[in-house]
């Protein structure tokens, strides 16, 4: 029996002819909507393919150990990192690196943390008005005023900061850098500058 045993009769070949070339084109457009979504699956897995080799990689110049999953109890890896810890683990690594090139200036200059805020606070003032008020300076720095106050005098025994007494209110003095405190500031912030562009 052929397909026509099946059709209602009397059989309309024009209608039949319509059906079947609406049939073909109809077929065709599901192949097509089938082969693109067949390239998209294929698109989206070599996406997911780039990124576990891009996270495995970040992994690896961030220097993470490869995690081990003893509970699998094969010997195998877990999966690469997530972009999310990636990233955080590669925010770790600079962040580390720059409190290691602080440390060795702070060595270099013989200064410590409290010190070189002292020191950029009063930078910035040189950069300003030329001078300010130790409690001010204190105050930019963070620090505590008696913390502040013993950076002060130990970079003036240092020769990195002067003092001259305020014409406007004699119970306060103001200070400013010399010339080798500023060359110090200069040199300190250019050779952070570079290491942190590197």
């Amino acid at each position: 029996m052929g397909v026509a045993a099946f059709l209602p009769k009397p059989v309309d070949r024009i209608g039949l002819l319509n059906a079947v070339t609406d049939a073909a084109g109809r077929y065709r457009e599901l192949e097509r909507d089938r082969a693109a979504r067949s390239g998209l699956i294929n698109r989206f897995r070599a996406l997911e393919d780039g990124l576990t080799s891009a996270m495995r990689e970040m992994a690896a110049m961030a220097e993470l150990p490869p995690s081990y999953s003893p509970a699998a109890g094969n010997g195998r890896t877990d999966p690469a990192p997530s972009v999310d810890q990636a990233w955080q683990a590669l925010h770790c690594r600079r962040l580390l690196e720059e409190a290691r090139v602080l440390d060795r200036l702070f060595s270099r200059l013989s200064i410590e943390q409290v010190g070189w805020r002292v020191l950029l606070a009063m930078f910035e003032a040189d950069l300003g008005t030329g001078e300010a008020s130790a409690t001010n300076i204190a105050l930019a720095s963070g620090a505590s005023a008696s913390a502040g106050l013993r950076r002060i005098a130990e970079f003036e025994e240092r020769g990195l900061i002067m003092r001259r007494e305020d014409p406007a209110d004699g119970r306060r003095f103001m200070l400013g850098l010399t010339e080798t405190g500023r060359s110090l500031c200069r040199d300190a912030i250019q050779t952070l500058i570079a290491a942190w562009t590197a």
